[in-house]
């Protein structure tokens, strides 16, 4: 009886997943795609002869990122929406299952952690197919196309990174892992580059003289329009969750300029740059790679909540470190920050106040106020944090370990797991 309770709880992990391929899959299909249609039409119309950056039609729903991450986007754009939305709503899936498979094998987490991770960032998940997002094909790309030894192993797959890793502004932070290599990489940028521009050439050619010019200025004009574009509140409001919109939120909420988000910007990666790089000496390739693309999140002047997929692999990680530790009020003090970084919205509030109280609107003062602190950035610091302390946890452990192995030969010390 004991065996089959074991062989059901293993399984479960694999449930998850698939209700959530099947679930997700339907919420880009069904009413979903609203980003991924922005993808689609601006494809279509540099096809078609048109500019792929215009912005007094497209702002606020402008297609923001690089022009070579477009022709990515030209397959799908030969299709009816409703088919090519089918098609990125798989290809998200097979994303998805993909950065699953990393986590477990190259992170070597346990399937369980994976699954409570993505059951606690449900809504996150949820959100980013709803929307048709690019995340989720991003963060496949990240973690398949690196390898500790780039560039050197390979020029390819380094190109790929570079690829993925430039598809949003603030992506690129991720490649500071390289800071070390960064000699190596700037010649691989110059094998790059023709490849780049490559795949910018049919954007580029449907501008009037000066093409590149003109392609950088208007690229540069829907790029900084979100908070003329959303208005201010809303690009400043609850939905944006990293750390530099709260220079916004403190120095003019209300303010047409994004100057406060570029001050903190800069700020915020300044100082998660030096402190990850030393906090991270004890860790694997593998775990060190996994935060500074979970960092991508945090040093976003826009970084919305869907945009917090990208925490995954981290969240999983420090949930399964937290465990196999032995120390629960690690392990619990993962799950706060888990709760922190998903479920803890505005929604949630509503939902419990409608029940507790018979008012759904009485708790909304302070949801706002607990999201306007940018929580999912903070629970994503708090599951940092914990994860951290388990290196701690296991000098000790090992210290000890060594002076019973003098005293008591042959000693054993065992470690928990899922």
């Amino acid at each position: 009886m004991l065996q089959q309770s074991r062989s059901i709880t293993r399984f479960l992990p694999f449930i998850v997943f698939l209700v959530a391929g099947i679930v997700f899959y339907r919420n880009c299909t069904v009413s979903g795609g609203g980003d991924f249609q922005v993808y689609w039409r601006v494809a279509k119309r540099v096809l078609e002869g048109g500019p792929i950056y215009h912005p007094p039609t497209d702002i606020p729903m402008a297609f923001k990122y690089p022009p070579w991450i477009l022709p990515f986007f030209f397959p799908l754009s030969l299709m009816s929406f409703e088919t090519a939305r089918s098609v990125w709503a798989m290809v998200s899936v097979l994303s998805m299952y993909s950065a699953f498979y990393w986590i477990v094998k190259r992170l070597r987490c346990s399937p369980a952690s994976v699954a409570i991770a993505l059951v606690f960032t449900w809504g996150i998940w949820g959100g980013q197919f709803n929307h048709g997002q690019i995340n989720v094909p991003v963060l496949a790309g990240l973690l398949w196309c690196w390898d500790p030894e780039l560039p050197t192993k390979s020029k390819t797959r380094s190109i790929g990174l570079l690829l993925a890793s430039t598809t949003k502004i603030t992506s690129i932070f991720s490649m500071l892992y390289f800071f070390k290599d960064r000699k190596a990489w700037l010649r691989v940028l110059v094998l790059g580059i023709p490849v780049f521009l490559l795949m910018a050439l049919p954007s580029l050619i449907n501008y009037e003289p000066p093409r590149i010019y003109n392609l950088l200025n208007t690229w540069k004009e829907v790029a900084q329009s979100a908070v003329t574009g959303f208005g201010p509140e809303f690009a400043r409001g609850r939905m944006n969750q990293g750390l530099p919109v709260l220079f916004g939120r403190v120095f003019g909420f209300r303010s047409l300029s994004d100057l406060p988000e570029q001050i903190g910007l800069v700020i915020v990666s300044i100082a998660v740059f030096f402190w990850w790089k030393r906090a991270s000496k004890p860790l694997s390739p593998q775990e060190t790679w996994a935060g500074w693309v979970a960092w991508i999140c945090i040093v976003g002047p826009l970084s919305w909540y869907h945009n917090f997929v990208l925490a995954l692999p981290l969240l999983a990680m420090a949930l399964d470190r937290t465990w196999r530790s032995g120390r629960r009020e690690l392990f619990a003090l993962t799950l706060l920050g888990l709760f922190c970084t998903g479920p803890l919205t505005f929604n949630l509030a509503r939902a419990v106040s409608s029940i507790l109280y018979g008012n759904q609107d009485l708790l909304n003062e302070y949801s706002m106020y607990i999201e306007h602190m940018s929580i999912k950035s903070i629970g994503l610091l708090i599951c940092t944090a914990a994860f951290l302390k388990t290196f701690k946890v296991k000098q000790a452990v090992t210290a000890s370990a060594s002076e019973q192995s003098i005293q008591s030969p042959g000693a054993v010390v065992l470690e928990p797991s899922f």
